[in-house]
């Protein structure tokens, strides 16, 4: 315990950052829809749970991470949030294996921290823990097994158990995900080699290689010889590789390839060998197109997907501060460990084990690049580099400053080349070059308008235009100017011309049914509207400071009825029904006569077994009344304060509950108020 005592506090530290880092993905990713793959992979872990049978997904995986699932399931939900949650803590924990496996092979604790936080803090492999997919547990399960596989090296008397602690995870880390195949015969050629190097005893070596064998093969012989009874031959793990070398290459496209097997049913032997024989068939059949695509892949491996993704998919909106995280924790933490990984490689000293470790970091970066160039590259194919290059990248960062000799001139052209493949993907200094001035003048442009600056407003918002002509956000900008200026139908043209430049944009989308709104066209104004439900960003929030500015409120309010957005807050997107749920605790806004007037407010607590709910209305912030609706509309009707005519804010305050608290089998699980269908304020007392 003593010799763990220096380290807690780092370690502490990084896991700290690490689980923060993870959370605030957590928390923007909240209502991120699953993707196909992540759809297949809960679907087979439900179906695991519910019919204790493992059903093959359409195209076959390796069974790890479906069980992980199911057992995630078991443990905490079957909700997206509580499994990402989940997902997160265990993401976070690859930085304590990672520090020590540093730590034992440079005996620097800076270094070991300065690793453990290169990966703590980057935004690709928070990211993924949101994602319901095998890379998190890959990865953390891979950091993990090279630990295991130093102290194996380094130690004497538990070397045997270790190393087979070791192969027992790299087989798992097999069935979670085949691309780690490579992965056991490098470990095992490297942990022999070791062995030798340090001691001279050819026979303990390769004992300590036999239990590393051994573990491995323990875990995946029994789901090898299980297709081999189920299939009638030999997969070793799953048919991915080869089907996969057919689907990315076949020149008719994917869906084609897909179609040919899917039309051999369930025969994966048969789906393996015709997809190996018609992949390499692709491949050799047309060298320069496979050459064509390599070259394209190659380059989008070292790429900044981050960048990437935010300049193809314009017409999506990403927090700001999500924005901010992925461009300078991904994509700029990328390029500086691109960079300090190939200086570490060249730079580094070998450490404390007896062979280079960079023995298995070097191939393995190969190989990642090489079915990159094969298959098809996603950012998340190449977050398997983490765990093997953040060490030497953090040596070299660490370094950086005492190293004053010619050495640096080795690493130049590796650095060099890396940086120009980059750059043969895209221009991105080029692109650069335009879109810093452009979003600083967007920038200088919201901060005039929030300050009622309307001149300075529309010039920053022309110069924005001027940086980059299909600027949707630059014409919703001067579209807002126009309303600021009373002109509806000047903002509806501006937010045409912003959606022909971005079609299906929500915000410009929103924003034209509102000038439609003011136009009285109340057709197309719904429609537009409707756009609320197409982006993750809160509108009610964004439209509550703003739309007093354009307009009077009115009296009264249809809530979810399709021309409520801009006057209400904190509501989820309205229900088929014509009604919203608050979050807890609402705002509409309204205008009041003079004198005296009452405030009538419909809702209901819509929970089974008509459990009521605990509800508060005020007017103003003043308190009004205290209700308990049930399950059915109530309608409440209260005498407001005497005052003058203008806008009146009546909050509804209440207490939320999930549906799935009362029906586990209820696929709700957002936290819900009450039901809010009508607020008025008239000056005459209706009947209740």
């Amino acid at each position: 315990m003593t010799a763990l005592r220096p380290h807690l506090l780092p370690v502490a530290l990084v896991l700290a950052l690490a689980f923060a880092v993870r959370l605030l993905f957590w928390r923007w990713h909240e209502f991120q829809p699953l993707s196909g793959d992540e759809r297949e992979y809960l679907a087979q872990a439900v179906t695991l749970l519910q019919q204790r049978q493992y059903v093959e997904l359409p195209l076959m995986r390796p069974p790890l991470y479906t069980i992980a699932l199911a057992l995630g399931i078991l443990a905490v939900d079957s909700q997206l949030q509580p499994l990402r949650l989940l997902q997160a803590g265990i993401g976070a924990l690859i930085v304590v294996p990672l520090y020590a496996s540093t730590w034992l092979l440079w005996r620097e604790r800076g270094v070991a921290l300065l690793a453990g936080a290169l990966v703590a803090l980057d935004a690709a492999l928070a990211a993924a823990t949101t994602t319901l997919l095998s890379e998190t547990i890959f990865l953390t399960g891979m950091a993990t097994a090279l630990w295991l596989l130093v102290l194996a090296e380094r130690a004497d008397r538990r070397g045997h158990w270790l190393a087979c602690g070791a192969g027992v995870l790299i087989g798992a880390l097999i069935l979670v995900r085949s691309v780690a195949l490579p992965l056991a015969a490098l470990a095992l050629a490297w942990l022999a080699l070791a062995h030798w190097r340090r001691t001279g005893r050819w026979r303990a070596a390769a004992c300590l290689a036999l239990a590393l064998a051994g573990g491995t093969a323990g875990v995946v012989a029994p789901w090898t010889l299980r297709n081999l009874v189920t299939y009638g031959g030999v997969i070793l793990v799953d048919t991915t590789g080869a089907e996969n070398l057919w689907l990315d290459n076949e020149p008719a496209g994917r869906e084609a390839a897909k179609a040919a097997l899917y039309a051999l049913g369930d025969d994966r032997l048969a789906r393996q060998r015709l997809a190996g024989a018609r992949g390499m068939a692709a491949i050799t059949g047309d060298p320069a197109r496979f050459a064509a695509k390599a070259w394209r892949e190659a380059r989008a491996f070292v790429a900044l997907p981050a960048f990437d993704d935010l300049r193809t998919r314009r017409a999506i909106w990403v927090e700001p501060a999500e924005v901010a995280l992925r461009l300078v924790l991904g994509d700029g933490l990328w390029l500086v460990v691109l960079c300090a990984t190939l200086a570490g490689w060249w730079l580094a000293p070998r450490g404390t084990v007896a062979l280079d470790l960079r023995w298995i970091a070097v191939p393995w970066a190969a190989y990642l690049l090489l079915t990159a160039i094969l298959f098809h590259v996603e950012p998340r194919y190449r977050l398997p580099l983490a765990p093997l290059v953040a060490g030497h990248a953090a040596w070299a960062l660490r370094h950086a400053w005492r190293i004053r000799d010619r050495r640096w001139l080795a690493v130049a052209p590796g650095v060099a080349l890396a940086l120009a493949l980059t750059g043969a993907h895209r221009d991105y200094l080029g692109e650069l070059r335009w879109l810093a001035p452009k979003h600083l003048a967007l920038a200088q442009a919201e901060w005039a308008l929030q300050r009622g600056d309307l001149p300075a407003a529309r010039s920053a918002a022309q110069r924005a235009l001027g940086h980059d002509a299909r600027s949707a956000a630059a014409r919703e900008l001067l579209a807002r100017h126009a309303l600021l200026e009373g002109d509806p139908a000047l903002a509806r043209q501006w937010l045409d011309a912003a959606l022909v430049a971005v079609p299906d944009h929500p915000l410009a989308t929103v924003m034209r049914g509102v000038a439609a709104r003011q136009q009285g066209d109340m057709a197309a104004a719904r429609r537009d509207l409707a756009a609320e439900r197409a982006t993750r960003e809160d509108l009610q929030a964004r439209l509550w400071p703003f739309m007093p500015r354009i307009a009077a409120p009115p009296p009264a309010l249809a809530i979810g009825a399709g021309l409520d957005l801009g006057w209400i807050r904190g509501c989820f997107p309205a229900e088929p029904d014509g009604s919203r749920w608050t979050r807890g605790a609402a705002a509409v806004r309204l205008t009041r006569p003079a004198g005296t007037a009452w405030l009538v407010v419909e809702l209901a607590a819509g929970r089974p077994g008509g459990t009521t709910a605990t509800v508060a209305i005020t007017a103003d912030g003043v308190p009004l009344a205290h209700d308990q609706p049930g399950a059915h509309a109530t309608r409440l009707v209260l005498p407001l304060p005497p005052g003058a005519a203008g806008p009146l804010v009546v909050g509804i305050h209440s207490d939320t509950r999930r549906p799935r608290d009362d029906d586990p089998a209820s696929a709700e699980g957002r936290r819900l108020g009450v039901r809010l269908l009508r607020v008025a304020v008239v000056s005459e007392a209706p009947g209740r």
